[in-house]
């Protein structure tokens, strides 16, 4: 702004020089600062407009967002819904036929084990869903002689015969046949 200022000079008659008086000055810089409020606020006005425009496209986009998630929402509770009801009735029937069979199973495997036809050891194993191989792991034995005990060509001694019924989770009494 000075140097404005400096470039304005009143010129006095009769001579070549130019000096700026005070009013000059005064009026000067009132003309400029009222072009930079009046820029200013042109400049803020045209700024404003703008962030209007824009925050009133976002607002309508904002809408349709909020009706798009609704949407959504709505569809998703109905499929939820949909799903669900399917999936527990698929889930209650294959759960009844899987208890009506693990109790045809457990039937059939008293029924033989009570006519003696099934050692107590494979028994127990059976009951507890365990593989020859899983029990041989538990007690410490390789697979071949869970099989030997089973069939009754060997019997286990009575360290093995305490691993096997702790293994199984029955007492010796109950391996040995002595209660139920």
């Amino acid at each position: 702004m000075n140097a404005i200022l400096d470039t304005v000079k009143i010129v006095k008659p009769g001579e070549d020089r130019f000096y700026p008086t005070t009013a000059s000055i005064s009026i000067f810089r009132e003309t400029l600062e009222d072009l930079y409020r009046d820029s200013l606020v042109v400049y803020l006005r045209d700024q404003n407009r703008k962030l209007t425009e824009d925050n009133n496209e976002l607002l309508e986009e904002t809408k349709q967002l909020a009706e798009m998630v609704q949407r959504l929402t709505r569809k998703l509770a109905d499929l939820k819904r949909r799903y669900k009801l399917y999936d527990d009735e698929e889930e209650q029937d294959f759960r009844k036929k899987v208890e009506r069979g693990r109790h045809l199973y457990l039937d059939e495997l008293k029924r033989v084990s009570r006519e003696k036809q099934l050692p107590l050891i494979r028994y127990y194993r059976l009951l507890r869903s365990m593989t020859q191989g899983e029990l041989a792991e538990k007690v410490g034995e390789q697979q071949p002689h869970i099989s030997r005990w089973e069939s009754g060509e060997v019997i286990p001694n009575l360290e093995n015969l305490s691993r096997l019924a702790g293994a199984l989770g029955v007492t010796l009494d109950q391996l040995l046949g002595r209660e139920d």
